[in-house]
């Protein structure tokens, strides 16, 4: 019965270290992904950032690291053909990319301007923007006053959930502890209920030898008993046989 309760008692402690372990792995995994799409938020607005500072090299190394990470970001696609396209002057390449952006944003509002910009690369038809370099900028620049608002609501976000995680730690710690404690005191009773079982062995084993000293004497009285009485009949008949030797020979 004992064992029954420990196996119920450990089944339940194990099953809430596993309850509380699964809330934490879904918080660390969420904050995980969450500090992830940070990072690429972040990357991205500084690569626009070196572009408009004019830091062109470094802006091309963080938007190619971006699409290696994340090959579907349509934002650094974008903004990379713009880069190929007015500053290293690689059409194929930019109009590549800008083919690209159209895909992975089918609904873009800013469909038409770009098929504009492939043609123009292609010299389908002459330019019918007055100052393509500028518009480029401008919309850059606008993505990047985006991507800062952006950027400051997945902090707040990433502030509430590590807020939330730090709860989730230190709840666990405490539901830990207080299992560790359960677990001392069921050892404690598992202790005590070995060193009475232990005793009541050895009592019964005392008692045990107790019985077989009183039968072992029981026996031995009974077996005298019996000696006896068979003495004592033998004795009547002797003295019943020298009476009726008697009485014959005093009729003689």
């Amino acid at each position: 019965m004992f064992n029954k309760i420990n196996k119920i008692k450990a089944f339940i402690a194990f099953g809430v270290i596993g309850v509380l372990g699964l809330i934490f792995l879904g918080a660390m995994i969420r904050f995980s992904g969450i500090t992830d799409k940070t990072d690429r938020k972040l990357l991205l607005k500084n690569a626009k950032q070196s572009y408009l500072d004019g830091e062109y090299n470094k802006a091309l190394n963080m938007y190619e690291r971006i699409l290696v990470l994340e090959p579907g970001n349509d934002k650094a696609v974008l903004d990379l053909a713009i880069l190929y396209d007015d500053i290293f002057d690689q059409d194929k390449k930019a109009a590549d990319l800008y083919r690209k952006y159209l895909n992975l944003a089918p609904n873009t509002n800013k469909r038409q301007l770009v098929e504009t910009w492939i043609k123009e690369i292609s010299l389908e038809t002459p330019t019918s923007k007055n100052n393509p370099d500028e518009e480029k900028i401008k919309l850059l620049q606008q993505e990047l006053e985006a991507s800062k608002k952006e950027n400051a609501l997945l902090n707040k976000e990433v502030e509430s959930l590590t807020g939330k995680l730090y709860t989730i730690q230190a709840d666990l710690q405490t539901e830990i502890n207080n299992l560790q404690k359960e677990k001392e005191r069921l050892i404690g009773d598992l202790n005590d209920t070995k060193l009475r079982i232990n005793q009541l062995t050895n009592s019964l084993a005392s008692a045990e030898k107790s019985r077989s000293l009183l039968l072992k004497k029981l026996e031995e009285k009974i077996e005298a008993e019996r000696i006896k009485k068979q003495e004592t009949k033998i004795k009547e008949q002797e003295t019943k046989s020298k009476d009726a030797k008697k009485t014959l020979k005093e009729s003689k």
